[in-house]
């Protein structure tokens, strides 16, 4: 886990918010290297771990906690935990493999709150993330938060790096919010809605895939050939086409 601490380049002035914190793992040598000063804050949804960490953690210390599913956290959640007028948080956490996903487009909602985000997921998923355009990992994935962040693999780890062992590989992601990319773009349900639709027809050319929401002149004011393939088109490329889409439902 000291791999990992010393990945986040953690400060005492930084303002930390852990995702599911379990027993400890990554909670307990994090304090240990700084002690009681360190801003720290929890979300665990499980009872018996919150009742484990406030006796572990929490007893005489500033440490907090909030007991909650972290897919429901709202922003009057995080303002308690932190005084979001004045400060941004950074994330981490060693998520649960089987909503991992789920996870990432909730910290996609938080964003505008986050300074960073490293998180522990599966090797496979961490890999899409990160994938490069025409690669066979790039997909919706890769799409959606590369649009959003600029994004990084740190570390990779085998299943013997954890107690118990997982039947999979896991990697450390670094996240950085982009603005200077994600302002660009008018409308997120239409982004969202033009990504799936582009790579649920993955092979095919797409202007069949999106011939529902563009014609050959739309391509064309988006400096693309109709004829290119979803893998083939950059995150900024598609932030334009959902733009162009965006703008002709409103006409």
């Amino acid at each position: 886990m000291e791999k990992i601490i010393s990945a986040m380049e953690v400060g005492l002035e930084d303002c930390l918010l852990e995702i599911g914190p379990g027993l400890g793992a990554l909670t307990l040598p994090l304090i240990d290297r700084f002690g009681e000063n360190l801003k720290l804050a929890m979300v665990e949804v499980d009872p018996e771990l919150v009742i484990f960490l406030k006796r572990k953690i929490l007893d005489g210390k500033s440490f907090r906690i909030l007991q909650k599913d972290f897919l429901k956290v709202t922003v009057g959640d995080l303002s308690v935990l932190f005084n979001l007028s004045k400060e941004k948080f950074r994330v981490f956490g060693n998520l649960p493999y089987n909503i991992s996903s789920q996870i990432l487009f909730k910290l996609l909602e938080l964003r505008s709150l986050v300074v960073d985000q490293h998180l522990m997921l599966q090797k496979e998923v961490v890999d899409r993330i990160v994938a490069k355009t025409s690669t066979s990992q790039y997909g919706r994935l890769s799409v959606m938060l590369q649009a959003f962040y600029s994004v990084e693999k740190l570390l990779d780890f085998g299943p013997e790096s954890f107690e118990p062992k997982p039947q999979v590989r896991s990697s450390l992601l670094r996240m950085v919010p982009q603005y200077s990319r994600s302002q660009k773009l008018k409308d997120f349900d239409t982004f969202s809605r033009i990504v799936s639709a582009s790579f649920s027809m993955r092979r095919k050319m797409v202007r069949n895939s999106l011939s529902k929401y563009l014609v050959g002149e739309d391509f064309e004011r988006a400096d693309l050939i109709s004829s290119v393939r979803p893998q083939d088109i950059s995150p900024e490329k598609y932030i334009t086409l959902s733009n162009i889409v965006f703008q002709k439902q409103i006409s």
